[in-house]
Order: structure tokens, then sequence, then C-alpha cells
């Protein structure tokens, strides 16, 4: 070992001088009279040198060349020096009638990440193009940038339901930014075969969650199978039982939040979504709820709110415990009709 370093150690001097060299001739070509030798250097100084190669590239921002400058901005947010600049020249490639354009465009604006938050819209629109590799990098630009919110979210789905794009990165983003969406969309095609994936899809359910075959039955069109289906989903799945109390179905939503309550204080991260069930359209699904809360330990929560027999809710008094509990918080801002911080202050103020 301590050869080959001597060996690392005695190149070294000889490696970098080397670079120095390569640096030195790609910024002379990235002077040249010819946009495809700029554009060329432009790309091959993704991952050499530092100050004056940044210095070069963003030069290149300006170039007269569509292609130069595209170059300039895709190697710069590669090396992690993306700004407003690099950002408003990758937008404008992403929308060129040039597929490789449009594909190298994505891929920057992904190692962009938070920063190209701004091109959702236009990275969206990409999921349907026309070339599957376009479609692959916008939808894992979008999961880099990571909005987790249905402007993201409600695109990805109608582009798997309409067949558009590369069906395999679609539903790789879909997992990573709502795996509630991707498993309901998985469900519903091992059910229908709408799409001719249904083996596929039960195989990839049963990656993503233990109990599969039931969540298969969980979003399915019968109500009475949906109902069932609460009855026999494990602790593991609670994310599914809590959206099942969104169920259009008053007795949808009691099977799931009674077997909800089975799982005691398993069951408080469900406390929003019971929350939020206190004041139900259905009687008995407020019961249930009150039930529920209490068995995951919220008793004081639910001494705390009262709710009149048509459904109307008023806090008897403020509660300190869920003054950092965010998703709690809102939940209880919500059934009362307040504002959160409005409440959080209220709060703050009796615990004085």
């Amino acid at each position: 070992m301590r050869l080959v370093a001597i060996v690392l150690l005695a190149f070294a001097p000889v490696v970098a001088a080397q670079e120095d060299a390569d640096v030195r001739a790609l910024l002379v070509r990235l002077e040249s009279r010819e946009p495809r030798q700029r554009a060329t250097a432009a790309k091959a100084l993704a991952s050499l040198g530092d100050g004056p190669v940044s210095a070069a590239l963003r030069k290149a921002l300006s170039d007269p060349s569509p292609d130069v400058r595209h170059a300039a901005a895709c190697t710069l947010a590669r090396r992690g020096e993306g700004d407003g600049g690099v950002f408003a020249v990758l937008t404008a490639s992403a929308r060129s009638d040039d597929w490789h354009a449009r594909w190298e465009a994505c891929i920057a604006l992904g190692k962009m990440g938070g920063a190209a938050a701004a091109a959702v819209d236009l990275l969206v629109s990409l999921l349907a193009d026309e070339d599957p590799l376009v479609s692959r990098e916008a939808a894992i630009a979008l999961c880099r940038i990571g909005l987790q919110d249905r402007k993201v979210v409600g695109p990805l789905v109608i582009a798997l339901d309409q067949g558009a794009g590369d069906r395999d990165a679609l539903l790789l983003c879909l997992v990573r930014l709502s795996r509630l969406d991707a498993v309901r969309w998985l469900a519903r095609e091992a059910r229908t075969d709408k799409h001719g994936f249904a083996g596929d899809a039960r195989r990839r359910l049963r990656e993503l969650e233990p109990c599969a075959d039931t969540l298969v039955a969980l979003f399915d069109t019968d109500p009475k199978r949906r109902a069932l289906a609460c009855d026999q989903l494990p602790k593991e799945c609670l994310a599914y039982l809590v959206a099942a109390i969104e169920d259009r179905e008053a007795f949808v939503r009691r099977a799931a939040i009674r077997r909800i309550s089975v799982f005691g204080e398993g069951a408080r991260p469900a406390a929003a979504a019971l929350v939020r069930a206190l004041v139900d359209p259905d009687l008995e699904t407020r019961i249930h709820a009150r039930l529920g809360l209490q068995k995951a330990g919220f008793v004081a929560l639910v001494d705390a709110i009262r709710v009149s027999p048509k459904g109307e809710a008023r806090l008897a008094h403020p509660l300190e415990s869920i003054a950092n509990d965010d998703e709690t918080l809102a939940a209880v801002a919500a059934v009362l009709g307040k504002d959160v911080d409005t409440l959080r202050k209220e709060i703050a103020a009796a615990s004085k």
C-alpha cells in the first residue's frame, strides 16, 4: 500500500499538469469562431477546472449560438453552479424542437434540484413528451426537485392513465412523491388491467407493501369490498386506512376508523385524520372518531373539543399538548373554522 501511495504521489504533479493543459486547450476552443467547437468545449469542461472555467462558461451563457448557450448551461448545472442565468437557458432548451436538447435540459434541471422549482409546470408538460427519454428525465427531474403536492402528483397520474411517456420513470417518481397515489394507481391497474399491466402492477404492489392483495380491494369500486378490506389491513398499512377515512361512503369511513382504533397508541399518526372525522356528516362516524382518539391516547384532546349534534365544533378549553404538533393543530383549527396561527396564540395565551 505504501508503494502504491508513493507512486500516486509521484504522478500527481504530472496528472495535475495534464489537467491544466486540457483546461487551457478547452478554454481556447470555447473562443472558437465555430459554434460546434464552442459547444463541444463547454460540455467537456463539466468536471475540469474551477474559477476561470466557471467564468468562461458564464460568459458562454450569452453566446449568439443557442447550442453553445445550452451546452454551457448544462455544464454549469452539472458542476452544481446553476443560477438564474442557467435556469433561463435550460427552460428555453426544454421548449426546443430538438428532442436531444429537451432531454439534456431535463437532466440539468434535475441537477439543480429545488433551485429549479419554477420549472415544475414545464417539466409536467414534458411528462407526455413524444420522446420517452425526455418523458423519463422530466419525471426524474420532478423527483429531484421534490415538490410533494397535487400540482405534480395529479399530472403524473394523468400521464400514467393516458399511457404517455416512460411508465417506469413515471411510477418511480409517483412512488417517491406520493406513495398513496402510486399504490392507488397500481391497485386499480391490477384490478382492471386497463393498460395490459395487471400482472406487473400486482408484482410492484407486493414490492411496495406487504398487504398488496388487500389494497387492491381497498381501492375497489364496490364499497362493500372497501369496507371488508379495512377490517383486514395491518398497522403497517395505517396510511391507507387514514385515506379511507375520506371515503364517500359513511360505512367505509366507519370501518376504517374502527380498524384504526384497534391499534391503540399505534394509531397516533392518524390523529389529524381522526380529528377531522369529529365533524363528519355521519353521527356514527363522529362517535367512532372520538373513541379512536381516546384509544390512541388523545383523551384530553377529545375532552377539549365539543361537537354539537349538527356536527359543529368548538374548543371547550385551549389544549397546550397539541401546540407543537403542526398536523394535529391544523386539523383542530380546520374543524373549529379557525386560522392555525390564531388557535396557536389562543393556546399560548391560556397556558400563561
